[in-house]
């Protein structure tokens, strides 16, 4: 017995090295369980923590990926292990398992946060390439899927040199398939598709090194789309059943949905509207039990697409308020925005470094002259007062560059959402209103009632959608005022009548991060009531009692038979109070009312 543990210690020892480990083992969960379990019966080494953590990693983000129950119970075990490891790269390991999670989850902020910290310190331990790149290429596609496509390609660009050099394929195989995809999303000539087509064949090539085999019905897939517009249905669908049949046998959910909707596309081109919906249907059914949100968004998307050409208004519409509780749930524009802030925050910190680094030099020098020569000791000492004068000057003036910086993004920022919600109100706006007005000038009918009522509706939502993005004010002029300005605009719609009872002491003051996620839960409160009731009238009241804030939304509307009131809008707003330790109360009888009690201590 003592012989054969030997014997595996030796192999697995043998299998990554400490300069050496791969982010991908080509190894089965089953198969990393077993050797975590055995690693963690052996004395510690150095070698014995980096192949331990490695391994944890490797086991977490497949069990995640895979939807595996076992998940949450791994990363904990993770997350117990890191902390006992003296490796620091393990830190790096653990956040991008986080990463992951987060990513499958929707919530791309916190996949962002995890991925960039991840980044971050491979990089400042000059990490084997191989982890570098993968979590270049897992933080870009979650830039892609947040709309900074700009930013994906830089990513990967980067990526691309060192991935093209690993021994494991599977790296740069993701990149050139990225690159073919892109390429294929612009295209307008054959040229161009020609041109995808170039680098999937590049990918292919590069498979039987992949330790990673879901790739291959991914590059089938890709190649099967060329195919199909470069004319060759042929070959389109031989491509297109070799790889559903490798997706069915790995059970690769990702490419049964990009298969399905391939189909479901085609069928809806040739005007086969029965046919694309039950493809379509197949895709949402792949992207369901895939797990990813992203993916369950746009499933769902193509499936309101195919119901509105083929005429089905309902359940066009039903799948559309589905979508659209999805989409807003990934949060995209606060995802980039956030980025930014980590990627401005990371190079200040390296600027931070330099000036450090060259106080440090400056130091050590004049430290090293003075022992050297202690007869000119006084001369040294006003050298160095002097020189630490200007190096403070410097970094004052660098700091306020830096400020500069960070206000013009934030200005540019404000001024984009802003233009965006002119747009929504003076562009989406008026022509609903235009249309509207059409339709009531017309003989009235069941079908024209109903569409007028519809854009009403819209129309409602359009407003609101534009208030939420020009709620810029918040960071001018604080929180009352602000919500003061939001009832305003409010009671111009004319759906609903707010009042507000502002009881708060005139001296209290709110943090900024608190401040803000109020209004944001006022900014649910007041949608959830213009949204989905039929109130005529609603009360917002804010008090303090007891060193507790208490907010209460009541309104004299009834609770829809579909409970339409309690969706994705009420589920973040209790979020967003759970955050801070906060209650939430629901009462529906006569009347709605949240009632809302978060600490101020």
């Amino acid at each position: 017995m003592k012989l054969y543990s030997l014997i595996l210690i030796g192999l697995f020892l043998s299998i990554a090295p400490t300069n050496s480990a791969q982010a991908e083992t080509g190894m089965s969960r089953d198969s990393l369980a077993i050797a975590i379990s055995f690693l963690e019966k052996q004395p510690a080494t150095i070698e014995r923590d980096t192949l331990l953590m490695y391994y944890y990693n490797d086991l977490c983000e497949k069990s995640i990926y895979a939807g595996d129950p076992k998940a949450d119970l791994r990363l904990e075990q993770f997350r117990l292990a890191q902390i006992n490891s003296q490796w620091p790269i393990s830190k790096a390991l653990y956040f991008r398992a986080l990463g992951k999670k987060e990513d499958k989850l929707g919530d791309y902020q916190k996949a962002i946060e995890y991925y960039h910290n991840a980044l971050q310190i491979l990089e400042e331990y000059s990490a084997n390439p191989e982890h570098i790149v993968y979590t270049k290429i897992l933080l870009g596609y979650v830039m892609l899927n947040s709309g900074n496509q700009e930013e994906c390609i830089r990513l990967f660009k980067e990526a691309e040199p060192l991935a093209l050099k690993l021994h494991d394929t599977s790296h740069a195989i993701w990149i050139l398939d990225f690159f073919a995809d892109n390429t294929l999303d612009k295209a307008q000539k054959e040229s161009d598709y020609l041109e995808a087509l170039a680098y999937y064949k590049q990918a292919e090539n590069l498979l039987p090194k992949s330790l990673i085999k879901n790739q291959i019905p991914n590059n089938l897939q890709g190649q099967a789309k060329v195919y199909h517009l470069l004319g060759n249905e042929k070959k389109s669908e031989e491509y297109l059943a070799l790889a559903l049949e490798q997706a069915q046998r790995l059970s690769n959910y990702f490419i049964q949905y990009n298969i399905y909707s391939d189909y479901a596309e085609k069928a809806a081109k040739k005007k086969e509207f029965d046919k694309a919906i039950d493809h379509q249907l197949a895709a949402v059914s792949a992207a369901n039990s895939f797990g990813y949100l992203e993916f369950i968004n746009r499933s769902n998307q193509n499936l309101y697409k195919i119901y509105k050409a083929a005429g089905n208004e309902a359940k066009a519409l039903e799948t559309l308020e589905y979508y659209v509780s999805l989409e807003d749930s990934l949060m995209r524009q606060e995802v980039n925005e956030k980025y930014a802030e980590l990627e401005g925050q990371y190079e200040f910190e390296k600027q931070q470094n330099r000036i450090q680094e060259l106080e440090n030099t400056q130091l050590q020098y004049v430290l090293w002259t003075l022992a050297a020569i202690l007869l000119l000791s006084t001369l040294f000492g006003i050298y160095l007062v002097k020189n630490s004068r200007k190096l403070r000057r410097q970094n004052q003036l660098l700091n306020d560059k830096n400020e500069e910086i960070r206000l013009a993004i934030e200005k540019g920022s404000q001024q984009e959402r802003k233009r965006v919600a002119n747009d929504l109100h003076d562009g989406l706006a008026t022509k609903i209103t235009a249309m509207k007005w059409r339709l009531e000038a017309e003989k009235p009918t069941e079908l024209s009632e109903f569409m007028v009522s519809e854009l009403e509706k819209l129309y409602t939502d359009v407003r609101l959608i534009a208030h939420n993005m020009a709620s810029q004010e918040f960071h001018i002029k604080g929180l009352i005022p602000s919500i003061e300005n939001l009832i305003t605009k409010l009671n111009l719609i004319e759906k609903t009548s707010f009042k507000l009872e502002n009881k708060l002491p005139a001296s209290r003051t709110f943090k900024h991060d608190l401040g803000y996620q109020l209004y944001c839960i006022i900014l649910e409160l007041s949608t959830n009531v213009m949204k989905h009731s039929n109130a005529t009238m609603a009360i917002l009241s804010l008090k303090e009692y007891n060193a507790n804030l208490i907010i209460s939304m009541t309104d004299n509307g009834s609770q829809p038979k579909d409970n339409t009131r309690s969706g994705i809008g009420l589920l973040n707003m209790k979020e967003r109070v759970k955050n801070f330790k906060g209650s939430v109360i629901i009462r529906d009888e006569e009347g709605f009312e949240v009632f809302i009690e978060i600490p101020l201590s």
